[in-house]
């Protein structure tokens, strides 16, 4: 072998933590403050919203149920409206539908995963959802809303295996 040239590292700057300031750029509290007052005058419409979201998911199973299509094509738009439910249903209030939401999130998030879903698995998670909504169930740490959500990801992680 010949000779090796000398290894030489270049380090690039870091443009984006000149702009913000470096690690420890000072948090702009009245920012937070304005942002949380601004999320706090739309709060009442959440429920509103979160019902919409519902009705979305309850839409696109009820078309996959119908199967008037491509089953692949409907349960994505199952999985579409589940995924946007559990992106958005913490931030209305509701966070044990997200942890519904996800949970079929986990059981249809592939093609091979969309194929072997059990039909009543699905319809069990859109109904908890809708049942949570409509009950107005808001608390993390509801009892009853607790034991579904424990449920319905043991039965996913069973589907699975």
């Amino acid at each position: 072998m010949g000779k090796q040239k000398p290894l030489e590292m270049i380090t690039p700057p870091n443009a984006l933590k000149a702009k913000i300031g470096g690690a420890m750029s000072r948090i702009d509290e009245d920012a937070i403050r304005r942002a949380e007052m601004a999320l706090e005058s739309i709060s009442h419409e959440f429920d509103d919203w979160i019902d919409e979201e519902v009705q979305k998911l309850e839409a696109s199973w009820k078309a996959a149920k119908k199967g008037d299509g491509d089953a692949e094509t409907l349960l994505e738009l199952v999985y579409g409206a589940s995924l946007d439910l559990k992106g958005l249903a913490k931030t209305y209030g509701y966070p044990l539908v997200t942890r519904y939401a996800k949970s079929l999130c986990t059981l249809l998030d592939t093609p091979e995963r969309r194929a072997a879903a059990s039909a009543a698995l699905i319809e069990a998670h859109v109904a908890t959802c809708r049942v949570a909504v409509r009950d107005r169930i808001k608390a993390d740490d509801h009892p009853v809303g607790i034991v579904l959500a424990t449920e319905l990801e043991k039965q996913v992680v069973t589907a699975l295996n």
